[in-house]
């Protein structure tokens, strides 16, 4: 099915390109609501009809003549609807073959090779805290898309930016100073806007425990673990770590500019 569909939405288009020197937005042919009107359905006649000033219905008996000699052998029949609707019926032959060509080939039959190079970033949570349940549904659905680029070919690059300058982070080490403070049994206060998280006790004690002399370091190393660690535990890998900070101190925002 997904081959025949491929092929008349391209036989489609080309037709629609060569006769009228048009193109047209999406959607161009959709699956048919119910069986009643086809496999495949297109508005395209009545998208049509309002640039070239001719009925849709004109238009739609011209684009039928066309896609039943392109396609006689895939199609049992093609039907028009008012108000200018192209309703398409595969063949039953057609069909057959496609699901044994489906069968032969198993998944090697929906690939194709695009062989486009992608950039897809996607989760990027500020290392200031653990991942949230609505980061982990962007993981899921971006590692998905991801897969799905590369199953199609591409050179997909997964990528997390790592927001590890600004003032998120000022406030974080500035959080986790405070803990330190009172763990030590010293005066401390957390101001509006500081991070009141469990987690900030947890890292303070373990940067007391650390032989660590650089805090933000830490601090930032530690929740990129545990960011980590629940991404792994999802099954979400990437392939590039981009630091906000590395961008910075290299001056590569300039180089660009």
């Amino acid at each position: 099915m997904f081959i025949t569909y491929q092929r008349i939405f391209d036989i489609l288009n080309d037709i629609i390109s060569k006769t009228y020197n048009i193109t047209i937005e999406p959607p161009i042919l959709e699956l048919a609501p119910n069986l009643d009107f086809g496999d495949l359905s297109s508005p395209v006649a009545l998208k049509l009809s309002s640039k070239i000033k001719k009925s849709p219905l004109e238009i739609a008996s011209f684009l039928k003549s066309k896609l039943e000699t392109e396609l006689n052998k895939d199609l049992s029949k093609i039907d028009i609807v008012k108000p200018g609707f192209i309703n398409i019926f595969i063949s039953k032959e057609c069909l057959i073959s496609s699901l044994i060509e489906l069968i032969e080939n198993q998944e090697n039959f929906f690939k194709r090779n695009f062989n486009k190079k992608i950039l897809l970033e996607f989760v990027s949570a500020n290392p200031t805290g653990p991942l949230s349940i609505a980061h982990g549904r962007q993981a899921v659905v971006g590692d998905v898309i991801g897969n799905i680029l590369k199953f199609y070919g591409n050179n997909v690059i997964k990528e997390y930016y790592i927001n590890d300058e600004g003032e998120q982070i000022k406030l974080l080490i500035s959080s986790v100073k405070e803990r330190i403070k009172e763990l030590k049994g010293e005066p401390f206060l957390m101001k509006d806007g500081y991070y009141l998280g469990e987690y900030i006790r947890d890292i303070a004690k373990n940067y007391l425990k650390s032989k660590s002399k650089n805090l933000k370091n830490f601090v930032i190393s530690y929740i990129l673990r545990l960011i980590k660690k629940d991404l792994s535990n999802l099954g979400v890998k990437f392939d590039s770590w981009v630091s906000q900070k590395k961008i910075i101190e290299n001056k590569e925002v300039d180089k660009v500019i």
